[in-house]
């Protein structure tokens, strides 16, 4: 997000918050599959409550103004250099 909008590419805009969602996907399966099958309510609780803690950053995170001004510069970049 930090980078001048001049300096955007594919690599450094578009795949990198694609690899930052990705990641943030993966880590939350993990407490999907143990909320699914922990043996004790304790642990599928915890699991329940980081779930949702990962779904609410989530949502926010692609919800920043800046990550949408990000992709939007990009995209003008593109569509310019066409």
């Amino acid at each position: 997000v930090s980078i001048p909008p001049e300096k955007r590419t594919f690599a450094n805009t578009v795949h990198q918050l694609a690899d930052a969602q990705a990641e943030l996907y993966n880590k939350s399966k993990a407490f999907t599959f143990l909320y699914l099958v922990g043996i004790s309510k304790e642990l599928r609780d915890a699991a329940m409550n980081a779930k949702s803690l990962f779904e609410s950053y989530e949502i926010e995170y692609f919800q920043r103004a800046d990550i949408y001004k990000a992709l939007v510069e990009f995209k003008d970049l593109v569509s310019y250099t066409l």
